[in-house]
């Protein structure tokens, strides 16, 4: 399998360590597990299994270099039946107040909406919500 991670999808005025890393880390994953992974730190588009972005585009976004470099990939993926792996944002982010350690990403396959994107949700471990409302101190109300 190869796996390409798009670096150059990241805002270049945007220097969190965070994004970098999560889409460097993957590759490196990847060629542990005895897969090609390659970090594209250009614009050209390079014909993969899987697709790596940090971040997502919507149709109304505004035409940015790297929010092109994005929808061209999902465009490329798609049109070879191929995926494209979406790391975006986190949910709770709001409610993470003490900037504790905790980055919860959303994952998905080919985008970011319910109506569009894969989440993984066939095996859910329900278990899981209950670590999130105690690493970001959410309470919820009883429906």
């Amino acid at each position: 399998m190869k796996v390409v991670s798009y670096l150059s999808g990241i805002p270049v005025k945007n220097n969190k360590y965070e994004k970098r890393a999560l889409l460097e880390l993957f590759i490196e994953g990847v060629n542990k597990k005895g897969d090609i992974g390659i970090i594209n730190n250009s614009n050209s588009l390079i014909h993969c299994d899987v697709a790596v972005l940090q971040g997502y585009v919507h149709a109304q976004s505004k035409n940015l270099p790297h929010l092109q470099l994005r929808k061209n990939v999902i465009n490329m993926q798609s049109l070879n039946n191929k995926k494209t792996l979406i790391a975006d944002s986190n949910l709770f982010l709001y409610l993470n107040k003490e900037n504790t350690p905790h980055h919860y990403l959303r994952y998905s396959f080919n985008g970011v909406f319910r109506s569009s994107g894969f989440y993984f949700d066939k095996d859910i471990d329900y278990n899981r919500f209950d670590k999130i409302k105690s690493d970001l101190n959410i309470n919820v109300k009883d429906y």
